[in-house]
């Protein structure tokens, strides 16, 4: 067996362990923001918030695309793949531009 049909094996393997019953889990993804318009993200994402350069916290629209970077919507369709009884939430805590300092 090739390394390209071994990969595709344990892909199949794992994905059919994934898909067991499990029990439901919050997932909750400090990044960039995700897109909840993700294919692979609707309906997956229950709560999107921002934190402000200030510490303020700010309400975001659910289904709608709030990722500035594109790195939060990879980490939530990683979390999307691996853990189909997860539901996400999304806090953004990056911006362009922005580096974050201390504690989050």
């Amino acid at each position: 067996m090739d390394s390209i049909a071994l990969a595709q094996a344990l892909a199949e393997s794992a994905e059919s362990l994934l898909r067991r019953d499990l029990e439901p889990v919050s997932v909750c993804i400090l990044d960039s923001g995700v897109d909840a318009s993700h294919p692979e993200l609707t309906e997956r994402v229950a709560r999107s918030s921002a934190v402000a350069g200030d510490g303020s916290i700010a309400r975001m629209r659910v289904g709608e695309n709030n990722d500035l970077l594109g790195h939060g919507t990879a980490a939530a369709s990683v979390v999307a793949r691996l853990s189909p009884n997860a539901t996400i939430h999304d806090i953004r805590i990056m911006e362009q531009g922005r580096q974050l300092q201390g504690d989050v």
